[in-house]
Order: C-alpha cells, then sequence, then structure tokens
C-alpha cells in the first residue's frame, strides 16, 4: 500500500469511519488503492471514489449520472459540461465510454 493511503486508512480506523471500502489495484506500478464509497446529494446516493497512489496527486471521482449522454442531448450536454469546466476550475466534468456524467476533483 502506497504512504498516501496508508494515512487515509488509519484516519478513517481513527475518526471510527466505515463507510469505505477498499480496493488494492494489485499489479499497478503506481501502487493505486481505491476507497469506494456513496455519498448523498438531494436524496440520491451517488458512487463515489478516492483514487490514491504513488504519484503527488490523489483524485475524487464522482458518478453524477450513468447513461445519461443520448443522440437527442450530446450537443447540449457538452456545451453544460463546457460551461461548468469553464465555471469550476477545480472541478471537472466529462463523459465516459459508456455514456454516464463524472465528475473528478
Amino acid at each position: 500500500m502506497n504512504k498516501k493511503a496508508e494515512a487515509f486508512q488509519a484516519y478513517l480506523e481513527k475518526a471510527g469511519i466505515e463507510a469505505f471500502e477498499m480496493e488494492d489495484m494489485h499489479d499497478d506500478e503506481l501502487h493505486t488503492i481505491i476507497f469506494r464509497t456513496f455519498i448523498e446529494a438531494e436524496g440520491a446516493k451517488l458512487p463515489m471514489i478516492f483514487v490514491l497512489d504513488d504519484t503527488i496527486y490523489g483524485s475524487i471521482r464522482v458518478l453524477v449520472a450513468p447513461k445519461v449522454l443520448k443522440e437527442t442531448n450530446e450537443k447540449a450536454l457538452y456545451q453544460l459540461i463546457n460551461e461548468y469546466n469553464r465555471m469550476y476550475k477545480s472541478f471537472k466534468y466529462c463523459i465516459d465510454e459508456e455514456g454516464a456524467l463524472l465528475l473528478d476533483v
């Protein structure tokens, strides 16, 4: 396990937080560890992961809406995502290969 993941795991244990599941990405050269949980937003439970590895970065990814991209909304959706990405500099929205709307921090 990498040092950031060890520190985060120690914090979770010390604080008594049990809402995370840890997944070790075995055979990963960056020693990536993923912590999975859910966050609640306006009554909806959104899957969220913390990705911690040997780089100087850590990232948080939230699945905002699965399969949101349709032929009928593609242009409007990409325009909205670009507007949000310009407005909120530390938050980046994207669409994954399955058409889900993701938020990265």
